[in-house]
């Protein structure tokens, strides 16, 4: 993937946004097995990843609230939901 964002192939590709981190993910990637760009799918139980991803995102949230005071109102909604 780093590869494909330095030879700049990814300038048209279809993104989606990631609803919890909000970072936006490529729908293909060359080089990229397209199963790895949505996680979701490669767990054998999805509420599983959904529960594991939710706990990930509390745990960022959580652990940021220490430098709130230090960052803008934007940079601190940036973070997971």
């Amino acid at each position: 993937m780093v590869r494909a964002i330095l030879q700049d192939m990814l300038k048209d590709v279809t993104f989606r946004k990631d609803p919890v981190f909000g970072f936006e993910v490529p729908e293909a990637c060359p080089g990229v097995d397209q199963r790895l760009l949505n996680p979701r799918g490669m767990w054998a139980d999805p509420g599983e990843y959904d529960r594991t991803l939710n706990d990930l995102a509390a745990k960022f949230r959580d652990g940021f609230k220490q430098f709130e005071s230090y960052v803008s109102p934007e940079v601190a909604a940036a973070g997971p939901r």
